[in-house]
């Protein structure tokens, strides 16, 4: 949904830039080695604080999604309720 074989989609790119928030990806052995976290399902959202992550999206509801407007309106409706 989010990349294709010529990389990072626009349409992604243009929203992860609209939401103002500071984000990195990383990959399954990144995510071990700097956080210690193996067990979880992946693709998965975290949210960080004091070094930490928690999750904050899990796979299940990623998958749910069936197009990327679907992940966007996941992922909006999560800020908004974080900043209500």
């Amino acid at each position: 949904m989010t990349y294709s074989f010529q990389g990072m989609r626009q349409e992604w790119r243009r929203f992860l830039r609209r939401l103002g928030i500071p984000f990195s990806f990383l990959h399954r052995d990144e995510l071990r080695t700097l956080y210690g976290i193996a067990d979880t399902p992946l693709p998965a959202i975290f949210v960080e604080k004091d070094r930490e992550l928690r999750l904050w999206i899990d796979a299940e509801a990623i998958s749910a999604c069936r197009s990327l407007d679907d992940l966007e309106q996941l992922i909006e409706g999560r800020v908004k309720a974080v900043e209500d």
